[in-house]
């Protein structure tokens, strides 16, 4: 029976107005396998594939390091017997197309097959993002989860928890859930915050035996009430009264409701706009959680109410588009100084031409200014000064 490929997803912003990347890939394919010469028969990395440069080089060196020492301390965190674990697995740096191309991915890492795929570009520009995403990839080649029917939310919740036991962090400093991962269904850091809530109050071998119960194809929503004695969604009520269960998190569940989700999922009576919309709140939610991003959204939300009222330059009132913004975390976790100036990028719907606006706060909590406005053409070329 084949494997399932594991990876990190992020949700999908559709035409939201907002479109967050915090991180993207490119470049040439990798070509070259470097089997270690010093390679041991016990040790789990076998190979390293990537483009031969100085830079990989190093990446690809700690690689094999990371893989070779987190290995073993997830199977035991896992609660997995080594003689029953896969043996071996061979790590991948390659570009964006290329993970593209092979599982529609838009994340920084994948598992498929016992192989780990990780984005070669983004990585050599953020080499320090190596060791958390890397860990959590490994987790998902212990796991090798054979059944079908495995909930996704606890495949990539085990494999952030097993990340954060061993002291690495995914994206995030610490497992909370967010506006991000608001609801143990999202999967990853909420998922893995719930575990950790449980096996710190009700059952310190919840993540072992869960990841037994997903390993042999059983399980239900009723393990839990079997592992704690409480029924699931008691365990949830009690979680969100503790710190790792943010404001961004309740937020967004409440918009979800609102929508027609249930427990975070959609259901026959979720709304037929509801993605774009929650898509959108999602995305002002994730930027107001870090320090400098409170003050970006509020840029966003100036100029949506400009479009609204029929007063922004360039666009009739009810027109629609949205607003393509690539973030860095520099750029969200600085705090804001002032007089703060940002510029911002429309594109409206069935116009091929691109509105540029900047807009300026004097001091915090002042009036936003729309200080200057223009269009170009794809290409950058200036249309009209507005």
């Amino acid at each position: 029976m084949s494997h399932f490929p594991m990876m990190r997803r992020f949700p999908q912003s559709g035409m939201a107005f907002l479109l967050l990347m915090l991180a993207q890939f490119c470049g040439c394919a990798t070509q070259n396998v470097v089997q270690f010469p010093d390679h041991q028969p016990g040790e789990p990395v076998r190979a390293v594939i990537f483009k031969d440069a100085p830079e990989i080089r190093s990446l690809a060196d700690r690689a094999r390091t990371i893989g070779n020492e987190s290995y073993p301390k997830i199977l035991e965190v896992l609660g997995e017997k080594a003689s029953e674990a896969p043996k071996h697995f061979d790590i991948v740096f390659q570009n964006h197309a290329s993970m593209k191309t092979l599982m529609n991915d838009n994340s920084g890492g994948f598992m498929s097959r016992g192989t780990i795929y990780l984005g070669l570009d983004w990585l050599t520009n953020s080499p320090e993002k190596l060791d958390a995403y890397l860990v959590h990839e490994v987790a998902h080649v212990a796991q090798n989860y054979r059944w079908r029917k495995t909930p996704a939310h606890w495949t990539e919740g085990l494999a952030d928890y097993a990340t954060y036991k061993l002291g690495f962090t995914n994206d995030w400093a610490c497992a909370e859930c967010s506006a991000m991962y608001p609801h143990y269904t999202s999967g990853y850091s909420c998922a893995a915050a719930f575990l950790l809530f449980m096996e710190t109050n009700y059952n310190p071998q919840i993540a072992a035996r869960l990841n037994q119960e997903l390993r042999r194809g059983k399980y239900s929503d009723a393990f839990f009430k079997d592992a704690t004695g409480v029924e699931l969604g008691d365990l949830w009520q009690a979680f969100q009264k503790t710190p790792a269960f943010t404001a961004g998190a309740a937020d967004i569940l409440k918009v979800e409701e609102s929508l027609g989700y249930v427990n975070g999922r959609p259901t026959a009576k979720t709304k037929a706009d509801a993605a774009e919309k929650l898509a959108r709140a999602r995305s002002f939610a994730v930027i107001e959680e870090h320090p400098g991003g409170a003050v970006i959204a509020d840029t966003f939300r100036f100029l949506k109410n400009l479009r609204e009222d029929g007063q922004l330059p360039g666009w009739k009132k009810g027109e629609k588009g949205h607003v393509e913004m690539f973030l860095n975390k520099t750029e969200l976790s600085t705090p804001p100084t002032y007089p703060f100036r940002y510029s911002v990028t429309l594109k409206k719907n069935g116009d091929n031409l691109v509105y540029h606006y900047t807009v300026s706060r004097e001091t915090e909590g002042a009036t936003w200014k729309l200080e200057k406005s223009w269009c170009t053409d794809k290409g950058g070329r200036l249309i009209r000064d507005f």
